[in-house]
């Protein structure tokens, strides 16, 4: 037995995505000037602050050794460094990665392209047993991938501790359509009774049959536009059990 409640209720959206780098979020670090790399200091997966030095270059020209610094603070995702190798002028030894901040690309389908926006509300999860995320589309891209006929609605996700690594596949809600409603009743309560749809009020020990009127549904939730008052109790499970006994004994049961 559960109360009628005002709830705010949507439509969502089930799609599947994957996490990304975040491309405004990427650097990359290498010599101007090309030479020979006398030392590479960092490996894949090495985290790097900004302005640490990551290789030794000694130039063609001068023969001078030159420091090669991280432009910014982040994880080493790319490597194209060996020492003793030979690099041309602006040869990019590493690529560095603030994983703090990540995209979510979500692949949208073909038939539900025009409903999705940028600014709807996504809820994110993945496989791993930790909670949710949540995150606004701030971007969709105006080109449909061919092949899969979907388009990539982005998310930027706050990624504090790293816990979305990129390359990780993710499911995703995203909220289409969002409204508050005065009274709603769970779905698991309705039923259906003589051709009308009911849920079954409580009166003390007396369940009533009360056929009601719906609207919008999201969540477990529906919207009751007539029948039943806010705050009036209901059954919520079982609901089946008093629909049997009002088949055997009328429109209202002492239960």
């Amino acid at each position: 037995i559960a109360p009628s409640t005002t709830v705010s209720l949507g439509e969502s959206l089930s799609v599947y995505g994957q996490i990304k780098l975040n491309a405004d979020k990427i650097a990359r670090a290498g010599p101007r000037f090309g030479g020979i790399v006398r030392d590479t200091r960092k490996s894949l997966g090495d985290s790097v602050q900004a302005g640490e030095v990551v290789a030794l270059v000694e130039t063609n020209q001068s023969l001078v050794t030159i420091e090669v610094k991280a432009p910014i603070a982040g994880v080493i995702v790319e490597r194209d460094a060996t020492a003793g190798e030979t690099v041309v002028d602006g040869a990019m030894l590493y690529t560095i990665a603030d994983l703090s901040m990540v995209w979510v690309e979500l692949n949208v389908p073909k038939r539900d392209q025009s409903r999705v926006k940028v600014g709807q509300s996504v809820v994110i999860h993945a496989d791993d047993g930790g909670e949710a995320a949540t995150g606004k589309i701030s971007w969709i891209s105006p080109i449909s991938q061919m092949e899969a006929q979907t388009v990539t609605a982005r998310v930027v996700l706050a990624n504090p501790v790293g816990r979305w690594r990129p390359g990780l596949f993710v499911k995703a809600q995203i909220a289409l359509t969002e409204k508050l409603v005065d009274v709603s009743v769970k779905e698991s309560g309705i039923q259906s009774l003589n051709d009308f749809t009911v849920v079954f009020s409580q009166h003390g020990e007396l369940y009533q049959a009360r056929p009601l009127e719906l609207g919008c549904r999201g969540g477990g939730f529906i919207e009751v536009l007539k029948g039943l008052e806010a705050g009036e109790r209901y059954v919520v499970d079982n609901s089946f059990l008093v629909k049997a006994d009002i088949g055997k004994s009328g429109a209202s049961h002492d239960h």
